[in-house]
């Protein structure tokens, strides 16, 4: 069996240090990363605002590591995977890697206990947001004080009163992707159709429309779909019960 690379700190860890961590990792295969660090390279992939070193280190990763777990043998190599990712505190997983976990339940060459296995670590996540992926804030430098300077740090108590008594600044408001809702209700409907009565579980549902949008919307978050899903339930397109989303069968 080959050995496991140590738990690296990639947390709250500064972004050059994250860059040195992850061109370590970057190159194992996924059964010597720590299912931790598998879940930190998954969240670190999906961040839009990474410093263009840490992107170039990380193209393609996720796609590797995704084909390694639809290549991982039935039995104990899929199922002690499977164990390592429940260890995790729910919040450390992101919904890409949620979204290869609930393509696995769906994968015609996985048996019942792997199916059951996976479908188990999905309803432990449901109930939970993941966190997303932070770097260490960056150093402040102070500056130091001059003799000219000195004068002006005197008038900053009445600078600092001027911009506190400033009125706050319109928020913009975003407008909705009108194109981006209408692929997330046909993909939902398309995804519930097939389902049986009773219907699919909310984070298989959400990870399964993420994994789907990955090409298209790879920023797709569950909180936008849940929204999108909660006004689709209104208009009596969709129903959400005990923590699964079904398609209501019309003509009953």
């Amino acid at each position: 069996m080959r050995r496991r690379v140590p738990v690296r700190s990639l947390r709250g860890a500064d972004p050059v240090g994250v860059e040195i961590e992850v061109n370590g990792l970057a190159a194992k295969p996924l059964g010597q990363i720590a299912p931790e660090n598998v879940a930190d390279l998954f969240a670190i992939s999906a961040k839009e605002d990474l410093p263009p070193g840490l992107r170039v280190r990380l193209r393609g990763v996720d796609e590797r590591l995704t084909r390694q777990v639809e290549d991982l043998p039935n039995g104990s190599p899929f199922l002690d995977w499977i164990e390592g990712l429940a260890e995790l505190p729910a919040s450390r997983v992101p919904y890409t890697l949620r979204a290869v976990v609930a393509a696995e339940i769906e994968a015609p060459k996985r048996g019942i206990p792997e199916c059951a296995a996976a479908t188990a670590l999905m309803e432990a996540w449901a109930s939970f947001e993941p966190e997303p992926f932070s770097f260490a804030a960056p150093k402040m430098i102070p500056k130091k004080m001059t003799a000219a300077a000195a004068p002006r740090e005197a008038q900053r108590p009445r600078e600092r009163r001027a911009v506190e008594a400033r009125p706050e600044r319109t928020r913009v408001v975003v407008e909705v992707d009108k194109e981006r809702v209408a692929w997330i209700r046909a993909t939902a409907l398309d995804r519930l159709q097939p389902a049986s009565e009773r219907g699919l579980l909310e984070a298989v549902l959400f990870a399964g429309l993420q994994h789907r949008a990955r090409e298209l919307y790879p920023d797709m978050q569950g909180h936008e779909i849940r929204k999108v899903l909660e006004t689709m339930a209104e208009r009596g397109d969709v129903k959400h019960s005990a923590g699964r989303w079904t398609r209501p069968l019309r003509g009953r």
